[in-house]
């Protein structure tokens, strides 16, 4: 009974914050990012000729990164195509990293299958990294199940092969990166010549730190 109350109690509070957020974004005439999307698409759906006036209005569509494109995103992308059907759009399904919030891989690998006429260009290769690091890449994304199968090419040759180094904490990560640092430079390379790249700005604390 005390677990029913304390679900009952939990709902409420729910369904206030959510008419008060509701309430704040009517009185400041706001859209949050969803509502961006859903909005126009509540619309289209109601109102036929509107969907086909702005359909009319953009000619041709791009998307970037249509990787992590999800069921909404997908459905105001063909509404505006839906007229001239000049949709261009430029992903890969290697670099889906957005799953966990409504992504869908599909609608990338199946585009050609959805859309007859499309054309498709393999950009496959790369202009900023040794054949070390492309090998290592192909390697690796190879294991991808679901996947547009491509083999990356660069055209940096050489012979140097990336090494992989497995810490157990940011802090021995950041030890282990600041002992080759050292080791580099006693062999005469000059730090000018060494570069740290990161992902997020909140790891680099260890590094300053070790360095």
């Amino acid at each position: 009974k005390s677990i029913k109350s304390e679900t009952s109690n939990q709902k409420n509070i729910i369904e206030r914050v959510i008419y008060e957020y509701l309430a704040e974004q009517k009185k400041e005439f706001s859209l949050d990012f969803d509502d961006l999307i859903m909005i126009p698409l509540y619309i289209f759906k109601q109102y036929d000729e509107i969907r086909i006036k702005w359909a009319k209005r953009f000619q041709y569509v791009m998307v970037d990164e249509f990787q992590d494109v999800s069921h909404t995103n997908y459905a105001l992308c063909k509404a505006m195509s839906s007229v001239h059907e000049n949709l261009f759009v430029v992903g890969d399904p290697d670099q889906l990293i957005y799953s966990w919030r409504g992504a869908r891989i599909e609608y990338i690998k199946n585009l050609d299958k959805v859309h007859p006429n499309t054309k498709t260009i393999m950009m496959n290769m790369n202009y900023r990294c040794n054949e070390g690091i492309i090998q290592a890449a192909n390697s690796l994304i190879s294991r991808n199940v679901d996947r547009i199968h491509k083999e990356m090419i660069t055209i940096k040759k050489s012979n140097i092969l990336a090494n992989y180094y497995h810490a157990m904490t940011v802090f021995e990560e950041a030890s282990f990166v600041a002992q080759t640092i050292q080791t580099l430079v006693s062999l005469g390379v000059r730090y000018s010549d060494i570069a740290l790249l990161y992902r997020a700005h909140y790891v680099t604390r260890d590094f300053e730190q070790v360095f």
